[in-house]
Protein backbone atom coordinates (compact mmCIF):
# COMPACT_ATOMS: atom_id res chain seq x y z
CA UNK A 1 0.00 0.00 0.00
CA UNK A 2 1.52 3.32 -0.92
CA UNK A 3 1.02 6.24 1.45
CA UNK A 4 -0.62 9.14 0.23
CA UNK A 5 0.58 12.05 2.51
CA UNK A 6 4.64 11.66 0.85
CA UNK A 7 4.89 13.41 -2.02
CA UNK A 8 8.02 13.63 -4.23
CA UNK A 9 8.18 17.83 -4.21
CA UNK A 10 8.31 17.52 -0.22
CA UNK A 11 11.44 15.21 -0.74
CA UNK A 12 11.45 13.83 2.92
CA UNK A 13 9.01 15.50 4.82
CA UNK A 14 5.55 14.03 5.12
CA UNK A 15 2.47 16.27 4.08
CA UNK A 16 1.73 17.95 7.14
CA UNK A 17 5.08 18.74 7.90
CA UNK A 18 5.32 21.38 4.88
CA UNK A 19 6.81 23.96 7.57
CA UNK A 20 8.87 27.37 7.39
CA UNK A 21 12.20 25.65 7.95
CA UNK A 22 11.74 23.13 5.05
CA UNK A 23 10.87 25.48 2.79
CA UNK A 24 13.64 27.70 3.48
CA UNK A 25 16.03 25.10 3.11
CA UNK A 26 14.38 24.23 -0.09
CA UNK A 27 14.70 27.80 -1.08
CA UNK A 28 18.37 28.32 0.13
CA UNK A 29 19.58 25.46 -0.85
CA UNK A 30 17.84 24.41 -3.90
CA UNK A 31 19.33 24.05 -7.48
CA UNK A 32 19.25 27.63 -8.93
CA UNK A 33 20.35 28.20 -12.20
CA UNK A 34 21.10 32.15 -11.63
CA UNK A 35 23.08 31.07 -8.29
CA UNK A 36 25.26 29.24 -10.84
CA UNK A 37 25.37 32.23 -13.98
CA UNK A 38 26.01 34.50 -11.06
CA UNK A 39 29.29 32.41 -10.14
CA UNK A 40 30.16 32.44 -13.76
CA UNK A 41 29.70 36.24 -14.29
CA UNK A 42 32.00 36.67 -10.73
CA UNK A 43 34.63 34.84 -12.53
CA UNK A 44 35.16 37.08 -15.20
CA UNK A 45 34.83 39.96 -13.82
CA UNK A 46 37.61 38.74 -11.71
CA UNK A 47 39.59 37.64 -14.74
CA UNK A 48 38.93 41.40 -16.00
CA UNK A 49 40.52 43.09 -13.47
CA UNK A 50 44.03 44.79 -13.46
CA UNK A 51 45.90 47.61 -12.54
CA UNK A 52 44.77 50.02 -14.86
CA UNK A 53 40.74 48.62 -14.48
CA UNK A 54 41.24 47.98 -10.83
CA UNK A 55 37.70 45.70 -8.79
CA UNK A 56 36.35 48.65 -7.47
CA UNK A 57 35.71 50.83 -10.11
CA UNK A 58 34.45 47.83 -12.05
CA UNK A 59 31.89 46.79 -8.95
CA UNK A 60 30.65 50.22 -8.42
CA UNK A 61 29.45 51.08 -11.63
CA UNK A 62 26.11 50.86 -12.43
CA UNK A 63 26.97 48.61 -16.29
CA UNK A 64 27.80 45.02 -14.40
CA UNK A 65 24.40 45.65 -12.36
CA UNK A 66 22.46 46.30 -15.53
CA UNK A 67 24.29 43.82 -17.65
CA UNK A 68 22.68 41.79 -14.50
CA UNK A 69 19.48 42.95 -14.44
CA UNK A 70 19.02 42.45 -18.39
CA UNK A 71 20.40 38.66 -18.09
CA UNK A 72 17.70 37.88 -14.95
CA UNK A 73 14.52 39.73 -17.29
CA UNK A 74 15.69 37.78 -20.56
CA UNK A 75 15.93 34.53 -18.88
CA UNK A 76 12.32 34.99 -16.84
CA UNK A 77 10.59 36.44 -19.63
CA UNK A 78 11.47 33.62 -21.76
CA UNK A 79 10.04 31.68 -18.80
CA UNK A 80 7.40 33.54 -18.19
CA UNK A 81 6.36 33.14 -22.73
CA UNK A 82 6.98 29.11 -22.71
CA UNK A 83 5.47 28.26 -18.55
CA UNK A 84 2.47 30.81 -18.12
CA UNK A 85 1.65 31.10 -22.07
CA UNK A 86 1.95 34.63 -21.76
CA UNK A 87 -0.53 35.38 -19.68
CA UNK A 88 -1.24 37.19 -16.86
CA UNK A 89 -2.64 35.46 -14.34
CA UNK A 90 0.46 35.07 -12.46
CA UNK A 91 2.26 38.66 -13.35
CA UNK A 92 2.31 39.32 -10.08
CA UNK A 93 4.87 36.27 -9.08
CA UNK A 94 6.50 36.42 -11.90
CA UNK A 95 7.77 40.11 -10.91
CA UNK A 96 8.56 39.08 -7.12
CA UNK A 97 10.62 36.31 -8.88
CA UNK A 98 12.17 38.70 -11.28
CA UNK A 99 13.46 40.68 -8.63
CA UNK A 100 14.70 37.73 -6.16
CA UNK A 101 16.60 36.40 -9.43
CA UNK A 102 18.49 39.53 -9.86
CA UNK A 103 19.41 39.76 -6.09
CA UNK A 104 20.59 36.44 -6.15
CA UNK A 105 22.78 36.73 -9.32
CA UNK A 106 24.31 39.81 -7.72
CA UNK A 107 24.92 38.89 -4.71
CA UNK A 108 26.59 35.46 -5.79
CA UNK A 109 28.40 37.55 -8.38
CA UNK A 110 29.81 39.87 -5.80
CA UNK A 111 30.71 36.42 -3.44
CA UNK A 112 32.81 34.64 -5.94
CA UNK A 113 34.47 38.30 -6.62
CA UNK A 114 35.49 38.17 -3.24
CA UNK A 115 36.13 34.49 -2.86
CA UNK A 116 38.42 34.76 -5.23
CA UNK A 117 40.54 38.28 -4.46
CA UNK A 118 40.51 36.17 -0.75
CA UNK A 119 42.00 33.27 -2.25
CA UNK A 120 44.44 35.18 -4.58
CA UNK A 121 45.85 37.76 -1.99
CA UNK A 122 46.40 35.30 1.09
CA UNK A 123 46.43 31.79 -0.12
CA UNK A 124 48.50 32.23 -3.88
Amino acid sequence: MVDSRFSISNGLSAEGSNSLFSRFLKFFFGYHFITVLGVIIGCIVYNVHSETNPLNVILTTPDLYIIGFLIVFALNFIYWIFSDKATFYNIKMRLIDLFSDFIFLVLSALSTVGTLFLITTFIL
